[in-house]
C-alpha cells in the first residue's frame, strides 16, 4: 500500500465526518445523517480494490459490503437508535458496537464455514 492511498483514505473519512458535524451543528439531521451515509470510503477503496486487483475482487467486496450492510450494520444501527434515548449516546455506543463486533464474528464464521458470499 502506498503513501498516496492512505491519506487519500485519510481525507475520504475525515471529510465525511467533517461534513456530517457541520450539517448536525447547522440543526440539519436530516442531511447530517445523509451526509454520514456518503460511500466516501466505500469510492476509494473500491477504486483501489480495482485498480490493483482487479474486477473480480473488487465485486466480491461489493458482495461483503451488502451482506456487512444487512447482517451486521443494520442490527448495529437498530440498538442505537432503540438504546441512545434509554441510555444515552455513549452506553448506546458501546451495545452497538459489541452488537456489531459480536454479529460480524458470527458472520464470518458461517459464511467462512458454508461459503454464502
Amino acid at each position: 500500500m502506498d503513501v498516496i492511498s492512505i491519506i487519500l483514505y485519510f481525507l475520504a473519512g475525515g471529510l465525511t465526518v467533517s461534513v456530517s458535524i457541520l450539517l448536525a451543528n447547522s440543526g440539519n439531521t436530516m442531511l447530517s445523517g445523509l451526509a454520514m451515509m456518503f460511500p466516501s470510503v466505500t469510492v476509494v477503496s473500491y477504486y483501489f480494490i480495482g485498480k490493483s486487483l482487479g474486477s473480480e475482487v473488487a465485486t466480491a467486496s461489493i458482495k461483503s459490503t451488502i451482506a456487512g450492510a444487512l447482517i451486521v450494520w443494520l442490527p448495529y444501527m437498530m440498538v442505537m437508535l432503540y438504546l441512545t434515548p434509554k441510555m444515552g449516546l455513549n452506553k448506546a455506543m458501546l451495545f452497538g458496537i459489541l452488537t456489531f463486533l459480536i454479529i460480524g464474528a458470527v458472520w464470518i464464521t458461517i459464511n467462512s464455514k458454508y461459503k454464502l458470499i
